[in-house]
């Protein structure tokens, strides 16, 4: 052995022991990466099927299995269908499930399962062939029941076809969900005489009346004349309807209720009819129940009804979206009798009324739902009259709003309240354009007004844009209430009233813009019993005195800062068993004085009463004298007359045509009145006896 043969040796023997070592581990980890899993998945969608478009069909995949008994999931899918179908599968992670081909040709259906290892697919072919079913036509009369079955899943295709004008005068038509109904044109479907009609469907297959061609005013609608209590319409489509006039009051329309037919239309669709209305009832007919239905892109109107009607509708149906006039129809009706008290709804899409003629409630309580907006066509009015009340009673967020249809002065005729119930009631409303024509009966042009011996509370409300007067309280009339009221824009003075009503007036209330920006006090004898208030108007609104006037029973007390303006020749008495006080301050006088400045333009004050309450200061008499008053009073701004007593101090008088202050023979005055007192541009400034 040579001297290097043995480390040699050594090395390639560990060498070869390395190598050795390494083989094994690489071949053994080639072993463990190529050998296969057992194929333990076999998916089974089931066998091919031939059905009937509209026909569910079954898929079946629970023969897949996993040969080792793991547990698999489901997922079917449809990979392939023909143009048009809309198909879906029904249970598609579930071994079993199901869909319904919706369009003719061949469907393919995947069905993967799997493990936590591997999936496995397969598929199955479904062929849909044409329906064996045919549409069923319909048209003449039946006076026996009849039931409509769904003939067709697939709804594009009508189950019935009405090929001539169809009526139902006997029996109960029963109309399943599902059915579908095509109209021919200008056809239509009437229940009359003794017939019912009862189509219920559901949310998910409703029942549909239709145009045999969708188009708005293809087919005539549907009319329901029979007032059974039965009749119902429940997930209902009506469209495409309104082609022409049924006659007998029921216009051109989608569905109408007509003579004294009765009916219950809830969750239903009343779209895209032509002719005047989506839906009408006539003003003999009712509404059972009203609620969660649709009307929309309808010509015309989406609804038309009497007030009663009305007031059956519920807050949530929809009547604002693409209709011609999104407004509900009230169509006018004299001597209206609501049967009690009643409430009017406001919706929550906003959408108001439209009272296309003159409207009375001459019965009943008519209660409107604050946010509801009453738009009147031209020249209509609304009347409260005989034992009728109204109670509209808003909120500063959700006013009510009594208004024109068309936003101009003088639109419509205005609301009068000529009823004496102490429930009429404005708090929180808009009344406004209005004033077209006189109501007569001593009401001129007004927004509102109450006539004859009528009663009511105005409050929180804004009466505007009037073409005369904004509100007019006529002479035998009780303003009831009245506080925080805004008047602005009306053409003649904002208010007008008699003198027995001027002390129910607030401070606070407001008059701006109007085309004579006082408030009116037209001639009236005041026979209060106790002491009244005319108030000063907080943002100085001047009262207008345009008639003569006299407090002869209580007392009368104007407060300090208040304007008084007197017509033409007009007096003011305080006779038989009156009292005045009037007490101004030094920087808040109270104001008697012509409405034109000029001497002699009214008659001026005189007072016959010798009750110790008279008491005048701080007060301002100017422009009186225009003619005599008799009894021994001539041309005066103030006199003091018969055996009258008066204090009068600190007090103006001016531009008189006669005396600035004269007292009869026999009259008490405060010994001082013609020091504390000033006078000028006097004819005669004073004559004291």
């Amino acid at each position: 052995m040579k001297p290097n043969d043995f480390p040699k040796m050594k090395f390639s023997k560990y060498l070869l022991l390395f190598v050795s070592i390494s083989s094994l581990l690489f071949f053994g980890a080639c072993d463990e990466v190529d050998d296969p899993l057992p194929d333990t998945l076999v998916a089974n969608a089931g066998a091919d099927q031939t059905v009937e478009a509209g026909q569910t069909v079954t898929l079946d995949g629970s023969a897949s299995t996993d040969t080792d008994g793991n547990p698999i999931t489901y997922a079917w899918a449809i990979t392939a269908s023909p143009a048009g179908s809309t198909a879906s599968i029904s249970s598609a992670t579930s071994a079993i499930a199901s869909f319904t081909p919706d369009v003719e040709g061949v469907y393919v259906i995947s069905l993967t399962i799997s493990n936590n290892d591997a999936a496995k697919v397969d598929e199955v072919t479904i062929t849909a062939t044409a329906p064996s079913a045919v549409t069923v036509e319909l048209s003449g009369t039946q006076d026996s029941d009849l039931t409509l079955t769904d003939i067709f899943v697939n709804s594009s295709t009508p189950d019935y076809l009405v090929t001539g004008n169809f009526s139902m005068s006997g029996g109960k038509l029963t109309i399943e969900p599902g059915v579908v109904i095509a109209f021919q044109s200008d056809t239509r479907m009437w229940i009359e005489d003794s017939g019912v009609i009862v189509a219920k469907g559901t949310a998910g297959d409703p029942i549909t009346f239709t145009g045999e061609t969708e188009s708005k005013g293809f087919w005539k609608g549907l009319v329901i004349w029979t007032n059974n209590p039965e009749n119902e319409l429940d997930y209902v489509e009506i469209k495409y309807g309104g082609s022409s006039d049924h006659g007998f009051g029921v216009p051109s329309i989608g569905l109408g209720i007509g003579d004294d037919g009765q009916c219950t239309v809830t969750n239903s669709t009343i779209t895209e009819n032509g002719g005047d209305y989506g839906m009408f009832v006539e003003a003999s007919a009712s509404i059972n129940t009203f609620a969660n239905n649709t009307l929309s892109n309808n010509d015309g109107n989406p609804l038309a009804v009497s007030l009663l009607e009305a007031t059956k509708l519920d807050a949530t149906s929809s009547f604002s979206v693409g209709n011609t006039d999104n407004s509900i129809e009230i169509f006018g009706q004299t001597g209206a009798d609501l049967g009690g008290e009643v409430t009017l709804p406001s919706f929550a899409d906003a959408v108001p009324y439209f009272v296309s003629g003159n409207l009375e409630v001459s019965e009943g309580g008519l209660v409107v739902s604050p946010g509801a907006v009453i738009e009147f066509g031209s020249n209509a009015y609304f009347w409260i009259d005989d034992n009728g009340y109204l109670i509209a009673k808003g909120s500063d967020s959700d006013p009510i709003v009594f208004t024109g249809k068309v936003k101009t002065k003088g639109y419509w005729r205005g609301l009068v309240i000529w009823t004496n119930n102490i429930l009429n009631e404005l708090d929180y409303t808009e009344v406004s354009y209005g004033g077209s024509d006189r109501h007569g009966f001593g009401v001129d042009e007004v927004s509102l007004a109450l006539g004859d011996d009528g009663r009511a509370k105005v409050t929180n409300s804004n009466i505007t844009n009037s073409n005369d007067i904004g509100f007019f309280i006529e002479n035998t009339s009780e303003l009831l209430e009245f506080s925080s009221n805004n008047f602005t824009d009306n053409d003649g003075v904002p208010l007008a009233l008699n003198a027995n009503n001027a002390g129910v007036l607030d401070n606070e209330s407001t008059y701006s813009n109007n085309g004579d920006n006082a408030i009116e006090i037209f001639r009236s004898d005041k026979t209060i019993n106790e002491l009244t208030t005319w108030p000063k108007i907080n943002d100085g609104t001047p009262y207008f005195v345009s008639g003569n006037i006299e407090v002869n029973a209580g007392g009368l007390k104007i407060e300090a800062g208040a304007t008084l303006e007197f017509g033409s020749d007009v007096r003011f008495w305080v006779d038989d068993e009156g009292y005045l006080e009037a007490i101004g301050t030094n920087a808040e006088k109270i104001t008697f004085t012509g409405r034109v400045q000029s001497a002699g333009y009214w008659k001026g004050l005189a007072v016959w009463t010798n009750n110790p309450l008279n008491q005048i200061d701080h007060a301002v008499f100017s422009y009186g004298g225009s003619s005599g008053h008799g009894f021994g009073i001539g041309e005066i701004n103030l006199g003091l007359g018969d055996n009258g007593r008066l204090n009068v101090t600190n007090s103006e008088f001016s531009n008189s045509a006669g005396f600035g202050l004269f007292t009869e023979a026999g009259t008490t005055i405060n010994a001082d009145a013609a020091t504390v007192n000033t006078f000028s541009n006097n004819v005669t400034d004073f004559e004291i006896n």
